[in-house]
């Protein structure tokens, strides 16, 4: 969140002039509504926003880590940090919960920042998803003599059952 300093008071007459509302500049710049509102009705930029509008309106937001002004590209994705630094200091700051997972492969247990996923490693994801044929005839040959198949895909194990 950033201070309502001379940066900010600039930031929300510009915004202004391209035709963002009290409530839209307040989100995005971490303020409250009405001290927005208040410091525009002191510079006489208060009434409708459209009344204001220049030019069309840019995607305009702060870093989310330092509060830095950002301005967006009108396509793509938005931007939430000023620079990679303030992406790490930021993930520093927040680190993100860790799941523990079981891999339906090959049953080795996992940690992982995802909630859903369901491989240890590419290499089992690959082997699971592109069993070959030869492979196949190897589990059924196993299962025929009763002897324990390790390691079988997910898809044969449904099969099974």
């Amino acid at each position: 969140m950033i201070t309502y300093d001379g940066k900010s008071k600039k930031l929300v007459e510009k915004m202004r002039f391209f035709g963002y509302g009290y409530r839209s500049i307040a989100n995005r710049l971490g303020l409250k509504r009405d001290t927005v509102r208040n410091y525009c009705k002191s510079k006489g930029l208060d009434g409708r926003a459209d009344e204001f509008v220049e030019a069309p309106k840019p995607d305009i937001s702060v870093c989310v880590c330092c509060g830095v002004p950002l301005v967006n590209a009108p396509k793509g994705r938005r931007k939430k940090y000023c620079s990679p630094q303030c992406k790490k200091m930021w993930e520093a700051m927040h680190p993100r919960e860790n799941y523990t997972h079981q891999c339906i492969r090959c049953g080795k247990s996992f940690n992982s920042a995802s909630k859903t996923q369901k491989y240890c490693s590419h290499d089992c994801y690959i082997k699971d998803r592109f069993y070959r044929e030869e492979q196949m005839e190897y589990v059924i040959e196993k299962l025929k003599k009763g002897e324990r198949v390790e390691n079988t895909p997910q898809w044969i194990k449904d099969l099974l059952v």
